[in-house]
């Protein structure tokens, strides 16, 4: 009896195995990892083996740079004082000192320009990406963002027909569609 469900959990985990999940398939591409969407999508965008490498060398390089500025931000994150407990009441709120604001503005800043880094990597590397795709491959990348955004809207959308909100309410069954 033992062996028989020992031997059903190992079909039902090869079942499994070789069943592929989509899931990755239906996210939209990551803005600071483009490389990783367009390498998911490579059997619909009919991508080279050629192809593959510089994207696969396109995100490496764009994994090391980005490795120091997240260590970066995450020092930012762990210099910075943690956050004041909400004010309970007959408490006076404490005002900054302003050593506190310029130590808080400078953090802001420092977190801006970080992160203005973190976009233009993801920028460099998306337009890096989409300059290793022919024309065509270019265009299937570009319909395949597409209907990912579609669907993600759509999916987030009630139906004409179905109910939108609570009783009482400008949305839902009954309501003018325009």
């Amino acid at each position: 009896m033992q062996r028989i469900a020992f031997g059903l959990v190992l079909l039902a985990s090869a079942v499994r195995a070789q069943t592929p999940d989509t899931t990755a398939l239906k996210q939209p591409m990551d803005p600071e990892n483009p490389t990783a969407f367009i390498i998911l999508h490579r059997s619909e965008l009919k991508l080279a083996d050629s192809q593959v490498t510089q994207l696969q060398n396109i995100g490496a390089s764009l994994a090391m740079r980005m490795r120091s500025v997240k260590d970066s931000l995450d020092d930012l994150r762990s210099a910075a004082p943690p956050p004041r407990a909400p004010n309970s009441p007959g408490v006076p709120p404490v005002p900054m000192t302003p050593e506190q604001r310029d130590s808080l503005l400078a953090t802001r800043r420092a977190t801006a320009r970080l992160l203005g880094e973190v976009h233009d990597a993801g920028r460099t590397a998306r337009e890096q990406a989409v300059a290793v795709l022919n024309p065509d491959q270019q265009k299937k990348l570009q319909s395949l963002q597409d209907q990912l955004a579609f669907e993600a809207r759509m999916s987030h959308r009630p139906l004409i027909n179905e109910r939108g909100g609570p009783p009482g309410t400008g949305s839902g069954a009954g309501t003018r569609p325009y």
